[in-house]
């Protein structure tokens, strides 16, 4: 689904949740049922109320309706919509094999002639590369093609839905009922055993979706099977690289692959058939029992065994464990991370040799936190996407978005404590020497924040050095004659309203930390030569290269950089927000570090979607450390529309546009 249709369908999640709710719901609350950001919940609504007209106020307790609003938007189900009535007539013509009467179907929806037609076209491109057709006769339409092709056709149906708020389990139940499957699932989760294994729940819902779809086909047809497998061709493996090597370690024309494993009768003690026999009360195919043993043990359980498992650890491809190492080391070595582990790298070496078994699947998994992933954390998806890369060459197989991100999901355990080594917030207490006073300040704020501050200096004189003082937050148990900007004072025995005002303070001392620290960048990396006001481009390729041009005229980066900033995105879109891109090369080989900031109005095509704002990011191997702070703020800052809007509005010049960005941070 593209970026505008995305955000379309977010925002009328967001009307439907308020609908719902009928009182206040917080922003948080919003976040978490989308799977976006706070910032992105504020930008639908501000569209919602600047685009659509509708009625919503906001307050501390969040957003909700306005009772005058709630009427008329109470159903925003998108029904009158030409995406959505084309996906009704795709699912309608996918169940039914006697296909759809047109002309009936249009009085019974009160449509024109041309609008139905324009249906069916809608439908038909969306057949294209998918072995499937329409077939007329008459007012009548069915749909042709192969069985295994209608299933893979349903499958991503559903799937689409559930972008929209719709589960796809819900769309996909057809005869087979939910309180069933709900059976089948725990009896999978009793039957894994947990010290062997790992469930990923995600992997074990798209088993489920497999499940329902093939139950529910095995029905009514004559002869349908399951979707098979494309066969996947072996070759030698590769050597790793030396431990010296810089690059990925690939040899031309060379993939390593695990050994072949036998499509497996019990998934751990799970006997799928007769799971599904129990359960369900029907009999699937053995082609089928077949499909679905194969989908549980690629995408939902992992033989994994405990960190000392010598067995489980030797069980493992011994080239593909070679080869992650070697992938992992190296990319461990240009990004300066800590990758060593060696749970991570048997973890990672499992998910790889389910990956490659699963790649050879016509129908790959969704997974569902691929958008929060991208743009919560740029920088760990981008390590992802060069591991995916490399691993991807290695292997012969593609890695798609969704896998990336149960990659990034990986990288994240792992580098959750070395990433930034110490990111809590550096803070000043002021507690002048009385009784104890100073210890029940400081005890306090570890025991309410310690996982958010570090207490670097304890000041217990009245007379306080302020001009020593260069923490970004001071915390005053002492009264002050007069404000001080980055200073909470505290009454000696604070209340719940006092560290209230303190949580308030370490908020706002992040922002200006993080305002300060990106507008130094900026100004530092961002000459004036290097900005792009008006800018227009064909689309993504040439976007690229036109930025590139400006970096390699002011002798920033090569050919070379250029070049593989296009190869990067191919791997990966690097539009990390609606409407921002931020192309890079895949390693850090830049002459120098500097940005090349284009801003375009009408926006660039950036593969289905726009860019409004691009930033080419040319970083150099001394300066890795920016690269992930300013990569980060770059995005949190502009994964909200709202704000990347108005920057476009006033990015008409250099320095209104600096200007603009320091303001956001203020808003």
């Amino acid at each position: 689904m593209g970026g505008t249709a995305m955000a379309r369908s977010r925002r009328a999640q967001v009307l439907t949740l308020l609908t719902e709710a009928g009182t206040w719901l917080p922003a948080a609350s919003i976040a978490d049922a989308l799977g976006v950001s706070t910032r992105s919940v504020r930008g639908y609504v501000q569209s919602l109320r600047d685009d659509d007209g509708h009625g919503i106020e906001s307050g501390a307790a969040g957003y909700r309706l306005r009772s005058t609003a709630a009427a008329p938007t109470a159903a925003p189900t998108g029904d009158v919509s030409p995406e959505h009535r084309a996906t009704r007539l795709l699912r309608d013509l996918l169940r039914d094999a006697a296909g759809v009467d047109v002309a009936d179907r249009a009085l019974t929806e009160h449509l024109s002639g041309s609008t139905m037609e324009a249906d069916l076209a809608r439908v038909r491109q969306r057949l294209e590369n998918t072995g499937l057709r329409l077939e007329r006769s008459g007012s009548r339409v069915r749909l042709a093609g192969p069985e295994h092709a209608q299933r893979l056709a349903l499958l991503e149906l559903f799937r689409a839905e559930s972008v929209t708020g719709e589960a796809p389990l819900d769309s996909a139940l057809g005869s087979v009922d939910r309180s069933a499957l709900a059976k089948v699932k725990t009896a999978i989760l009793a039957g894994v055993d947990a010290v062997e294994h790992r469930i990923n729940e995600y992997g074990l819902d798209d088993f489920l979706l497999h499940l329902a779809v093939a139950a529910d086909r095995a029905g009514g047809a004559d002869s349908r099977s399951a979707p098979t497998a494309a066969p996947v061709t072996r070759t030698p493996p590769v050597a790793p690289p030396s431990p010296e090597s810089s690059v990925p370690p690939v040899a031309p024309g060379q993939q390593v692959t695990p050994d072949p494993q036998p499509t497996p009768a019990l998934v751990g003690r799970i006997d799928v058939g007769a799971l599904i026999r129990d359960e369900l009360g029907i009999e699937l195919p053995p082609a089928d029992v077949d499909h679905l043993a194969r989908v549980l043990s690629t995408r939902a359980v992992t033989a994994e065994g405990t960190a000392g498992d010598a067995d489980t650890a030797d069980a493992l491809p011994g080239t593909l464990a070679d080869t992650v190492g070697a992938i992992v080391a190296s990319l461990g070595r240009e990004y300066g991370l800590d990758l060593a582990d060696p749970g991570f790298l048997r973890r990672l070496t499992a998910h790889v040799a389910n990956l490659v078994e699963r790649s050879a699947d016509a129908s790959p998994g969704r997974n569902p936190l691929a958008a929060t992933m991208k743009t919560s954390y740029p920088m760990i998806y981008d390590v992802a996407v060069r591991l995916s890369g490399a691993i991807a060459d290695a292997t012969g197989i593609t890695v798609g978005d969704d896998e990336i991100a149960y990659i990034a999901l990986h990288l994240g355990a792992q580098l959750n404590r070395s990433l930034g080594a110490d990111a809590r917030l550096p803070i000043t207490v002021i507690a002048p020497g009385y009784l104890d006073l100073y210890t029940g300040i400081v005890d306090g704020l570890l025991r309410r924040f310690g996982d958010d501050v570090r207490i670097s200096t304890v000041v217990t004189r009245t007379d306080v050095p302020w001009g020593e003082l260069d923490d970004p937050l001071v915390i005053s148990a002492a009264p002050l004659p007069q404000p001080r900007p980055g200073v909470v004072t505290l009454p000696p025995f604070p209340d719940h309203t006092d560290w209230a005002r303190v949580a308030d303070g370490i908020a706002r001392a992040r922002t200006r930390r993080a305002r300060d620290d990106l507008m130094a960048q900026l100004r530092q990396r961002l000459p004036r030569e290097l900005f792009v006001p008006g800018f227009v481009a064909a689309d993504r390729t040439e976007a690229i290269r036109s930025l590139g041009s400006l970096l390699i005229q002011h002798g920033i980066v090569d050919d070379g950089y250029v070049a593989s900033a296009i190869e990067r995105e191919r791997l990966s879109s690097t539009l990390f927000a609606e409407g921002l891109a931020v192309p890079h090369a895949m390693g850090l080989t830049a002459r120098r570090t500097a940005l090349a900031v284009a801003v375009s109005p009408d926006g660039v095509r950036w593969g289905d979607d726009r860019a409004r704002l691009v930033v080419f990011l040319a970083i150099s191997p001394t300066d890795r450390e920016q690269f992930q702070s300013l990569f980060d703020r770059l995005v949190e800052l502009f994964a909200d529309p709202t704000s990347l809007g108005r920057v476009v509005r006033s990015g008409t010049d250099y320095d209104a546009f600096l200007s603009q960005i320091e303001d956001l941070f203020d808003a």
